[in-house]
């Protein structure tokens, strides 16, 4: 304990198995938290064969891949990580309405 009434525990890696699913889509702000979590990982005393990383092709099948992993009981924990970028003009080039892709991946 470090003060009356608080309790810490340690932050350790070790003997954990961990999934991280990352999208491709934004990949240049995906791979920075991908980065920066496998960073962590070993900073943490992870082992490299303890951590199992997924690439999905977009946010819109994070909640798929990561339902899957955690079903398969394998890991004690799953990540999820994607980045959606809201635009202020319709959702693509076609004029569909607007925010529509948003609202779709960010309501899960």
């Amino acid at each position: 304990m470090s003060a009356a009434g608080t309790i810490e525990g340690e932050v350790s890696a070790r003997g954990r198995r961990v999934a991280i699913v990352a999208a491709r889509f934004n990949d240049f702000i995906v791979a920075s938290l991908l980065k920066g979590a496998r960073a962590a990982w070993v900073e943490r005393g992870g082992a490299a064969e303890d951590l199992m990383v997924v690439r999905v092709p977009g946010a819109f099948e994070l909640p798929v891949a990561v339902r899957r992993l955690a079903a398969s009981g394998r890991y004690d924990a799953v990540v999820a990580l994607g980045c959606v970028v809201k635009r202020r003009a319709g959702c693509n080039s076609r004029g569909s309405r607007p925010g529509c892709r948003w609202r779709s991946v960010c309501s899960r």
